[in-house]
Order: C-alpha cells, then structure tokens, then sequence
C-alpha cells in the first residue's frame, strides 16, 4: 500500500501530479521478502555442496549475487523504493 503526499499547492488544483511515497511499514516488507529469497537461494546452494558434494551452477550463483546487490543498492539508496 503506497501512501500518496499531496503538496499544498496540489491541492488548489496547481498541480495534478502524486508522488507515491513508500512508509517505513512498506520498505520493511520489502526488505524482509527479499531477504527470505535470497536465504533460500543461499539454503539451496548449501544443499547442493552438502548432499552432491559439487559446486551450485554458476548461473544461480551469478543470480543470487544480482539478487543480493540490488538489496545493497536499494539500501544504499541507489535504487527507488517505489520501483522495489
């Protein structure tokens, strides 16, 4: 759920653009979703060194890596939430 600020001088009619902005709430959510899958992609990576005694396929590897930089940019405040 995204909360819309509507500047003042939206509200006379001055201007018809809204800006979604993201709460605290939603940015924790995110965060946490995005977390969870990368736990699991990690959890499948071990499993596969474990039980197969072989390394993951790099291009999983390559995807959790992209998965885990895209949290990094978007807490660095690199990426917009709004587009998370």
């Amino acid at each position: 759920m995204a909360v819309l600020l509507i500047h003042p001088m939206q509200q006379n009619g001055f201007s018809s653009l809204l800006s979604p902005v993201a709460t605290a709430a939603e940015k924790k959510d995110i965060v946490k979703k995005r977390l969870q899958e990368l736990r699991n992609m990690c959890r499948d990576h071990y499993a596969v060194v474990a039980e197969e005694s072989t390394m993951p396929d790099p291009a999983d590897v390559r995807a959790t890596n992209a998965k885990l930089q895209e949290l990094m940019d978007l807490l660095d405040g690199k990426a917009k939430w709004d587009e998370a």
